[in-house]
C-alpha cells in the first residue's frame, strides 16, 4: 500500500512541475512544445478520480464526514492566497467575481489557476452524494454520457455551465473507470519527486501569481521555475499543513458532541486522503 500511495504522489509531482514549466514558458519562452504541457491538468483530475476511488469505492460512507474532509483539504490552503490575487485585481481594476474567488463556485475566479478548483469541488460534491446511494460509477458514467452530448452539438458554455460539463471532467471518470478496474500503480520514485508531489496542491496554488511579479522584474524561465518550487514547498510547511491541522481542531472541538458521524478514515487510507486535492 505505502508503494502505490508513492506512486501516486510522484504523479502528482511530476504533473505540478509540469504545469508550471508551461506558465514560466509563458511568461518567459524557452522552447515552443512545453506548450503541450498544459495537458497535465488532466492528469490532477484523473489522480482525483482514481484516489477517491481508491478510498471510498465499496465502502459505507456518511456524507457530512466526506464534505468536512473535503473542505478542510481545499479551502484553508486556497483562501489566502484566492484573497491575496483578489486584492491585487482590485488594486489593478480587473473584473472578477467575488462570490466565485472565495467560494470556488462557478464564476471567473482572480487567481486563474482556480478553474480547476471549482471542477474538483463538484466532483467531490457530486461523487459524494453518488457514493452515499451506492451508484457512483453508474452515477459517473451517466454524467460522462451528458457531458459527451454537449460536447457534440458544440454548444458554447458559460462559466456557470462549464464547471458541471466541461469536456475536462471525463478525465474524473475515466480515473474511477480505472481504479474499478484494480489496477493500482506501482514503481520506484525519487524522494524529490515525492516531496514536489506531497507539496503540488501548495504549489499550484503559489506559482501563477508569483511567477506574474518575477516576471514583471526580469526574471527568466529556470530562475522563475526555482523559487516557484522553494515558495511552493514553504507554503505547504508554513502554511497549507498548519492551516489544515488548525481548522480540523477547532471543527472538531466544536462538533465534539457529534463525534458520532465522524467516522475515522482506516489508517491506511489516511495519507492518501490527505493528498487527493490538487
Amino acid at each position: 500500500m505505502r508503494q502505490q500511495i508513492y506512486s501516486l504522489q510522484a504523479a502528482r509531482g511530476l504533473a505540478a512541475l509540469t504545469i508550471m514549466a508551461v506558465h514560466a514558458n509563458t511568461f518567459a519562452p524557452v522552447a515552443p512544445w512545453l506548450e503541450w504541457g498544459r495537458y497535465s491538468v488532466q492528469l490532477f483530475f484523473f489522480l482525483s478520480g482514481y484516489i477517491i476511488f481508491h478510498i471510498h469505492d465499496g465502502r459505507p460512507i456518511d456524507l457530512r464526514q466526506f464534505a468536512v474532509s473535503r473542505a478542510i483539504r481545499i479551502y484553508p490552503p486556497y483562501l489566502p492566497i484566492g484573497l491575496f490575487s483578489a486584492i491585487a485585481y482590485v488594486c489593478i481594476g480587473r473584473h472578477f467575481d467575488w462570490l466565485a474567488s472565495l467560494t470556488l463556485m462557478p464564476g471567473q475566479t482572480a487567481l486563474i489557476p482556480a478553474w480547476t478548483l471549482q471542477r474538483e469541488v463538484f466532483f467531490y460534491a457530486f461523487v459524494g452524494f453518488l457514493f452515499y446511494k451506492k451508484v457512483a460509477l453508474r452515477g459517473l458514467y451517466a454524467w460522462a454520457a451528458i457531458i459527451i452530448a454537449v460536447a457534440l452539438t458544440r454548444y458554447p458554455l458559460n462559466s456557470l455551465y462549464s464547471v458541471p460539463l466541461g469536456i475536462e471532467n471525463l478525465f474524473f471518470v475515466l480515473g474511477a473507470t480505472v481504479r474499478r478496474t484494480g489496477w493500482v500503480p506501482t514503481f520506484r520514485c525519487p524522494g524529490p519527486l515525492l516531496a514536489l508531489g506531497d507539496a503540488s496542491y501548495a504549489i499550484y496554488l503559489v506559482h501563477l501569481p508569483l511567477m506574474g511579479g518575477l516576471w514583471r522584474v526580469g526574471f527568466s524561465f529556470l530562475p522563475m521555475m526555482i523559487i516557484s518550487v522553494l515558495a511552493g514547498l514553504l507554503y505547504h510547511r508554513g502554511v497549507e499543513r498548519p492551516l489544515i491541522a488548525l481548522t480540523k481542531r477547532l471543527f472538531f472541538r466544536k462538533s465534539a458532541t457529534r463525534r458520532s458521524w465522524l467516522r475515522p478514515i482506516p489508517p491506511e487510507h489516511q495519507a492518501l486522503e490527505h493528498r487527493s486535492a490538487i
